[in-house]
This record gives C-alpha cells, structure tokens and sequence, in this order.
C-alpha cells in the first residue's frame, strides 16, 4: 500500500512541492512534513476479513 502511495505522490510531484527527493522520505527523514489522519470512520470488512489497507 505504502508504495503505491509513494508512486502517485510523487507523480504528481509533491516531493518537489515539499523539497524532497521523493515521497518515501515522509516516511523517514521527512516525517515532521506528513500529517496522517483516516478518511474511512467505520472498519471495511470484505468476504469476512479485515481490509487494513
């Protein structure tokens, strides 16, 4: 999940809007740049089974 994130992020360019190399440094270095917070309110179960994401 986390890569897939990291590739649309930097796709369309936020690493050089923030002045990173690339996206996955949010992950690293760069984390005092990310705010985290969920959109989902309710857990999603699909054919019995957690989706963590």
């Amino acid at each position: 999940m986390r890569h897939r994130l990291v590739a649309g992020l930097d796709k369309v360019r936020v690493n050089r809007a923030l002045g990173i190399a690339t996206a996955k440094s949010l992950f690293d270095a760069g984390r005092h740049l990310l705010g985290t917070a969920s959109a989902i309110s309710f857990r999603l179960v699909l054919n019995g089974e957690n989706q963590t994401g």
